[in-house]
């Protein structure tokens, strides 16, 4: 069944976070998701383990969502964002591959523009690099709809610009996603070899 082998290797790992049945439980339903895209956020599942009928996990149906996509870059050797700003949000950091910075909230209006900047840290050289945010207007767990590609730009040194929240943006609180590549514009989805990826909130009002 979904997700059976990777939860039996976490159940014998001897390394890591997730070795614990909340671990698993999550574990399996990103695998399910994973194998069944957006659907699989919906699924109950269950599956035995080690082969033995009487071991067996379920993840619950209908768990608590959106799940986006993963997307980080390998090395920050060159290159690593380190000033986001987006509105009233203003977050410095340090190199990572990707950050999980969702307690932090950019508060857009529908319908108003919002400024941006973005600057990079170069431990090795200068580079050209290539810029672009997401927000998940419509609240569905993606960032592959019309007008969710809100900001787009390349340059060496800090980007400023703008983009404009749409009048039909749901209101609430949604993902927003950073990305900063060199050698090509990232994708909302994936890996790359070069940059970082940094995910917020932006409330919709």
């Amino acid at each position: 069944m979904d997700a059976q082998d990777e939860m039996c290797d976490i159940l014998v790992s001897t390394t890591g976070p997730n070795r614990t049945f909340g671990g698993v439980f999550v574990n399996g339903l990103f695998e399910m998701i994973d194998l069944n895209g957006v659907a699989g956020a919906n699924m109950a599942d269950t599956w035995t383990c080690f082969g033995d009928s009487s071991v067996q996990l379920r993840t619950p149906a209908n768990p608590s969502g959106p799940f986006y996509c993963t997307s980080y870059g390998y090395s920050q050797y060159f290159e690593y964002i380190s000033r986001v700003i987006i509105a009233d949000l203003t977050k410095y950091s340090g190199s990572s591959r990707y950050s999980n910075f969702t307690a932090n909230i950019a508060t857009l209006t529908r319908g108003s523009v919002a400024n941006v900047s973005l600057t990079p840290t170069y431990p090795h050289g200068l580079w050209t690099e290539r810029w672009r945010i997401w927000i998940d207007y419509n609240q569905d767990g993606g960032f592959n709809d019309t007008g969710e590609l809100v900001f787009s730009s390349y340059g060496i040194n800090t980007i400023n610009g703008t983009f404009t929240v749409p009048t039909s943006a749901l209101t609430g609180n949604t993902r927003m996603r950073v990305s900063m590549r060199w050698g090509g514009y990232p994708n909302s989805c994936g890996a790359f070899t070069w940059g970082e990826v940094e995910d917020y909130t932006a409330r919709i009002q």
